[in-house]
């Protein structure tokens, strides 16, 4: 199972029940696509790093999903791209993310593991004799 993390920011002028009535359709969405909305964080209004959309703050949600497919991601994002409300969106495939750092993870291990060889002890030296 796939599991991704969305991220909306909403604009600022919007007020509670707007806010709610949007998380509300955009989880419906998901559900009906056969996905499992996992959490719904609600991070409230915050500033922005720069102006987007002629706004300087928004509501940011953050949704997390697990799906077999892509289907339900898809259409939210197809949902939020005709939106007006939402200024800003962002959606990464989190199960994806955590495989590769694993991978990147296994790799540096073995990596230092290969630096790492022991040296070879004094005494195994072999000492050339010389015959007079």
């Amino acid at each position: 199972m796939r599991e991704y993390e969305a991220i909306f920011i909403l604009a600022p002028t919007l007020d509670e029940e707007q806010i709610q009535t949007i998380i509300d359709s955009l989880s419906q969405a998901a559900e009906e696509r056969g996905a499992e909305v996992a959490n719904v964080d609600r991070w409230g209004r915050r500033r922005l790093a720069f102006p987007v959309k002629k706004h300087t703050d928004g509501h940011y949600v953050i949704y997390t999903l697990r799906a077999d497919s892509n289907h339900a991601v898809r259409e939210m994002e197809r949902r939020v791209k005709v939106s007006d409300s939402i200024i800003r969106f962002l959606t990464i495939r989190v199960d994806l993310e955590r495989k590769r750092a694993a991978g990147r993870k296994r790799k540096k291990e073995r990596r230092k593991t290969e630096t790492e060889t022991p040296a070879p002890a004094e005494g195994s030296k072999s000492r050339e004799t010389s015959h007079a």
